[in-house]
């Protein structure tokens, strides 16, 4: 389990990496799904599409999230985030963290109903 954890966000990123976006998705947490449709939803010309369907889009990593993934991995540093090496660095009923060596980022990664996810917006804002 230990190392299935520390995985997740290695596997996000390499995912973003190869295009898959549809795997990525499934990785994150039910939190930050809705943070990246509402982030995407709220930049767009009213009109230009539906919440719902920005949802399936990213669901299947096709349409708007294509474009979207696309542009944010251009901002992202992949190769930063590929080259690291990352441990459980501690784990609770609900939460683990993972450390990404040598940046020494602390990854939160959440347990949710269906499985363990990475909690990116959880990790990367201060107000989670």
């Amino acid at each position: 389990m230990q190392e299935a954890l520390a995985a997740i966000p290695l596997d996000f990123f390499r995912n973003l990496r190869q295009k898959n976006y549809d795997k990525a998705w499934k990785l994150l947490s039910t939190y930050s799904q809705r943070l990246f449709v509402e982030t995407l939803y709220k930049s767009l010309k009213p009109g230009a599409c539906s919440l719902e369907r920005l949802q399936t889009d990213f669901e299947s990593g096709k349409g708007w999230a294509e474009s979207y993934w696309s542009q944010f991995t251009q901002h992202l540093q992949l190769d930063h985030w590929l080259s690291q090496n990352y441990k459980e660095y501690g784990v609770s009923h609900q939460q683990a963290l993972v450390r990404a060596t040598p940046s020494n980022a602390l990854l939160l990664v959440i347990q949710e109903e269906k499985g363990w996810r990475f909690g990116y917006f959880e990790t990367f804002l201060d107000n989670y």
